[in-house]
Parts: C-alpha cells; sequence; structure tokens
C-alpha cells in the first residue's frame, strides 16, 4: 500500500529476477500493484557506461504517466499473480515496476530474487546497493 513504490519504472543490475508472489491482492476490480514489464525494452548493454546512461535516459519512464505513454506504444505484459505462479524475466532487458495499490485492494506482498549481477562490485548496482547499505 506505498504509494512511493508504485510506478518506479527501472531496470535490474541482475541478469534474472524472479517473482515470487506471497500474497495477492483480493479485489482485482481496481490497482492492485500489478506488475507491468516491457521485454526487450533495451538490448544487452556492452559497457557500464552504457548501461548508465540507458537506465537515465529510460528514468524519465518512471511515473505514471510515463508508463501509460510506454504501453501505448510497446508491447508489455501485466501480471496480477492471481495464480501464485512465480514470473522469471531478464531484469537488465525488462524496463518493469508495479502499479499503485489502492486501498481497497487488500495487501500485497512478493519476494523478490536477483540472480547473476554481471556488472560486478563495481558496477552501477553494486555502488546504489552500498548508498543503500543494503
Amino acid at each position: 500500500g506505498d504509494s512511493t513504490e508504485a510506478y518506479r519504472g527501472h531496470f535490474d543490475s541482475h541478469y534474472f529476477t524472479i517473482v515470487l508472489p506471497v500474497k495477492v491482492a483480493k479485489n482485482q476490480n481496481t490497482e492492485v500493484g500489478e506488475l507491468i514489464a516491457f521485454p526487450k525494452a533495451r538490448s544487452e548493454p556492452h559497457s557500464e557506461l552504457i548501461n548508465i546512461a540507458q537506465k537515465i535516459y529510460w528514468k524519465r519512464y518512471a511515473s505514471a504517466d510515463g508508463f501509460k505513454k510506454l504501453m501505448r506504444h510497446r508491447t508489455h505484459i501485466e501480471e496480477h499473480f492471481q495464480s501464485y505462479s512465480p514470473l522469471i524475466f531478464l531484469g537488465r532487458t525488462t524496463f518493469h515496476g508495479n502499479n499503485f495499490v489502492s486501498s481497497d485492494a487488500g495487501e500485497r506482498l512478493s519476494f523478490l530474487c536477483h540472480f547473476n549481477d554481471i556488472s560486478g562490485k563495481n558496477g552501477i548496482g553494486a555502488i546504489v546497493r552500498k548508498l543503500r547499505r543494503r
């Protein structure tokens, strides 16, 4: 229900991202925090400088309006996780984020697994995690 988590679109630093739904919102007639993803939004970056530049460029879409604009012009998926099936995707090339969770939707909880940060300990992902003290 934290509205600050909605539409925080990004590319992961990790090659694979797995979303494991733990608790799915009951009311499907409203915003339920569904995952919105744009597969193949970019190609695999071949250098850390390109990776950083592209992440900065794509941040202009990290809002409700930005997602709506992308959804009109790009192939995307919306996953509500009603079947509780996990989802795996290529985090470095898939621009993704979650919709808002409205107050009447109930609670939603997911467990995220990230695998293989190919940029290593000196990449932008590692630097951001250090800044967040993770």
